[in-house]
């Protein structure tokens, strides 16, 4: 019962820290302005303004570690051609089968690519990435039923924070969830799941600004870059083996 009250304390805390720059702004943009029409254009550098400030406090208290880490050249390429491609081999499935409708219109101002491909990655995955895993998991734990549980309930957070309601788009979300905190929870590089969302949103943005009679050829590249990506990742995962194998062999002879 300990454990559960100081996960959901530090949950509190959390959500209050990440909010916090939003109703500033709402305030201070009321009050000059009385219109809050565009509190949402500035919500992703909210976010991550929210995110810092978690990471200082939760840094503080020492219940958080955020890895970070400068991966190889294969590993981050690796994590782009995923990122970007993945999804949208899914989206073409879903396009083929149950005819979901996957292209459409985005905002594709300055400031609003910047938030897409820039902020939005950064402070998303510095909360549910580097921060919500540890405190879902406070005494670290490594067994495989709190890899699980961190895994399972940190995707349903990030997916309800999203989108609400059941839907293809949320069980999307929650594939993303998923995805994206599996590949920190192994790696403990939040490096690699930035540069995976990053790709993501650069793909939505592709696809959103397509026109559907292009779709097709769209998915085959994607199809081709995953294909790539994932055997280019399987190969780094061979070669560091074998290469932390002849490093034990040679202290070995030593």
């Amino acid at each position: 019962m300990k454990t559960i009250s100081q996960i959901l304390k530090n949950l509190i805390v959390l959500f209050v820290l990440c909010i916090f720059p939003t109703g500033i702004f709402l305030i201070i943009e009321y009050a000059v302005t009385h219109d809050i029409s565009r509190s949402s254009e500035y919500a992703p550098l909210c976010t991550l303004i929210g995110a810092v400030l978690s990471v200082i406090v939760f840094s503080k208290e020492k219940s958080v570690s955020i890895s970070v880490q400068v991966p190889s050249v294969r590993s981050m390429l690796s994590m782009l051609g995923i990122g970007f491609a993945c999804k949208q081999c899914l989206l073409y499935l879903l396009c083929l089968t149950i005819g979901m409708n996957i292209t459409g219109s985005l905002n594709t101002s300055l400031f609003a690519l910047v938030s897409m491909l820039c902020i939005t990655p950064i402070g998303e995955e510095m909360i549910f990435r580097g921060i919500l895993p540890d405190l879902l998991n406070p005494q670290k734990s490594k067994t495989k039923l709190s890899f699980a549980a961190v895994l399972l309930i940190a995707s349903l957070i990030w997916t309800a924070v999203h989108l609400y309601g059941m839907s293809v788009a949320s069980l999307l979300l929650f594939a993303d969830g998923v995805m994206m905190t599996a590949i920190y929870l192994k790696c403990r590089n939040l490096v690699l799941t930035i540069l995976y969302h990053a790709a993501l949103n650069t793909s939505m943005l592709i696809v959103g600004t397509l026109n559907e009679k292009y779709y097709g050829i769209a998915a085959v590249i994607c199809v081709l870059i995953l294909i790539a990506s994932v055997f280019n990742l399987i190969h780094l995962k061979h070669s560091s083996a074998s290469n932390a194998e002849c490093n034990t062999n040679l202290q070995s002879n030593e």
